[in-house]
């Protein structure tokens, strides 16, 4: 059986889950992360609109003209995450990506609003990460709940990548602190068939489901 963190560490990771637990429970949370992350229309600038039929051409309005030039563009989304080489350079052909290592955060690294925070349990076996998920990795452990506790703070939804490994003394705890665990289960409505995905969550829901089917 896998050794038990220490007491203290535990302590602190249950109040970095509840904390975000208490934020879903309030109904008019202004977060709303997993909702959100989760919606077809996620990040919208991300979802291609649909062509409308020409109209006929009206004469030029200044007002609105003016008002679309104030409107600022929509930022790329970018992920944000505790990730293996493969996955990074992966999602890096769709998205901006910033893979962080341990002690990123004393070096000014922050979650901003609109970033997603991605935790990939396959990069918590090799590498930089190695053991967070481990009795002998609880300093590691708890800066990644700490990345959740910030993203919490911002509004960034926080996705936790499964893989084929058993879990470990950590898993729980990281899998509590997350929005949304990957891969989904497969859902289908009875008529209109697969539930579509977000851009953002179908991209992560591939790579998610391609470690724990073990097809990296």
């Amino acid at each position: 059986m896998p050794a038990s963190l220490p007491t203290r560490a535990v302590r602190k990771a249950r109040r970095i889950v509840r904390g975000r637990r208490r934020v879903h429970e309030v109904p008019d949370s202004p977060s709303r992360a997993a909702e959100r992350i989760l919606s077809l229309r996620y990040p919208e600038h991300l979802v291609a609109e649909p062509q409308d039929e020409p109209e006929a051409e009206e004469a030029p309005d200044a007002e609105a003209d003016q008002s679309d030039a104030r409107r600022e563009p929509a930022s790329v989304t970018r992920v944000v995450g505790v990730l293996t080489g493969a996955t990074a350079r992966r999602l890096g052909d769709d998205l901006a990506v910033a893979a962080v290592t341990p002690g990123a955060r004393a070096f000014g690294t922050m979650i901003e609003p609109g970033d997603v925070l991605v935790v990939e349990r396959a990069a918590l076996q090799s590498g930089p990460w190695s053991t967070a998920e481990t009795s002998s990795g609880t300093a590691l452990l708890l800066e990644i709940l700490e990345w959740t506790d910030e993203a919490r703070e911002h509004g960034a939804a926080v996705v936790l990548l499964d893989s084929a490994d058993a879990p470990n003394v950590g898993t729980n705890l990281l899998r509590g602190a997350a929005d949304v665990v990957l891969p989904l289960a497969q859902q289908a409505d009875p008529v209109l068939g697969p539930v579509p995905l977000s851009p953002v969550v179908s991209l992560l829901d591939r790579v998610a489901r391609a470690a724990v089917e073990g097809d990296r």
